[in-house]
């Protein structure tokens, strides 16, 4: 299978989901104040069937097809973004541990959680000591488990507010 590495950044909120053009799903307004997560995947099936899934569980979806992209994404919506889910092996110049190196330049205090089926050359100890909140193995055992689980680490590790601020962090 040839692996697609896309420049492209999608988002996707919990009221309208659209891949290729198609509408999978329909949901009522969401609520302003929705986590969002930025998934960087290589593979665009994951990255469709993860903004499907989150989306339908009430987590804003940002998505980017590669290293490069979500770079980019990210320093354009960082203030929007709870959470960055990485693909641990992506192809070069800029596989998950780079792109999080990347962004810890951008953003020091980033929260980023990996997630991977093999986590190839790296350890899931290397990966936490990189700076990752948790590595997620994949394949998902169940779907809706695993966006409740986001949810939990984003609402952990999510800054706190002071009375009276608004707008992020």
């Amino acid at each position: 299978m040839t692996r697609q590495n896309t420049s492209r950044a999608t988002r996707t909120s919990p009221k309208r989901i659209a891949i290729q053009g198609r509408k999978v799903s329909n949901m009522p307004r969401a609520d302003q104040n929705l986590p969002t997560v930025l998934v960087v995947d290589d593979e665009p099936a994951i990255l469709r069937m993860l903004a499907e899934v989150l989306a339908m569980n009430g987590i804003a979806v940002l998505t980017a097809g590669g290293g490069a992209a979500g770079v980019k994404t990210y320093r354009q919506q960082q203030e929007t973004i709870s959470l960055v889910l990485l693909d641990v092996q992506m192809p070069p110049p800029c596989d998950g541990p780079q792109m999080l190196i990347e962004l810890q330049q951008v953003n020091p205090l980033v929260r980023v959680a990996f997630m991977s089926g093999s986590t190839g050359r790296y350890s899931a100890a290397e990966l936490l000591e990189l700076g990752a909140l948790r590595v997620f193995d994949k394949p998902f055992g169940s779907l809706p488990a695993f966006a409740s689980d986001l949810k939990e680490l984003i609402a952990r590790t999510q800054p706190k507010r002071h009375a009276g601020s608004e707008g992020p962090p």
